[in-house]
């Protein structure tokens, strides 16, 4: 209802407002905003510009340019973020990619997760890959190892199995159960 040069092309699909907006999927709605399309079951769209929702459930909450492609994925704000595996979420931020099941991204920009359930909190150009790993913020730093975690500082890397960088500038362990940047 209202809007312009709006397409609800499947049953049960809405759109409320805004333009060129594109809801071609079985109860597929799009709730204001520009250029957005949802594009699979359920898939949802609240608002902003050239957002996508292009899985089941998927879910896209305003900012510009973000995807939820995953099942049930969702993206909260920011630009340019993606969220591209089953369950996986990004906040907002900017340019930041949740690419794993249940992985997360809270914010930040070029943070990416992929490994299963990893987060990145925040920070610049961090990554999680490992499967349960996690950054908490800093510049650069990369969670590899399973069950690793980075808590800040820069260029720092935790490899080993439950190993863990406390912080500081370009520590690494790749010891299993490894602590490193404690001076």
């Amino acid at each position: 209802s209202g809007g312009y040069g709006n397409t609800a092309q499947s049953s049960n699909t809405a759109i409320s407002g805004g333009g060129y907006n594109l809801a071609n999927s079985y109860g597929a709605s799009i709730s204001g905003g520009q250029d957005n399309v949802a594009s699979d079951t359920y898939a949802v769209v609240v608002g902003g510009e050239a957002n996508t929702a292009s899985d089941e459930y998927a879910v896209v909450v305003s900012g510009e340019s973000n995807v939820a492609s995953g099942d049930h994925a969702v993206v909260g704000g920011g630009r340019y973020n993606t969220a591209s595996h089953n369950h996986a979420a990004v906040s907002g931020g900017y340019s930041n990619l949740a690419g794993a099941r249940y992985a997360a991204v809270s914010g930040g920009r070029d943070n990416e997760t992929t490994g299963s359930y990893a987060s990145v909190s925040g920070g610049y150009n961090n990554l999680a890959s490992g499967y349960t790993a996690s950054v908490s913020g800093g510049s650069t730093g990369t969670a590899s190892g399973n069950s690793s975690s980075v808590n800040g500082g820069y260029r720092n890397t935790a490899a080993g199995y439950r190993s863990a960088v406390l912080g500081g500038l370009e520590s690494t362990t790749n010891l299993t159960y490894g602590i490193a940047g404690v001076d």
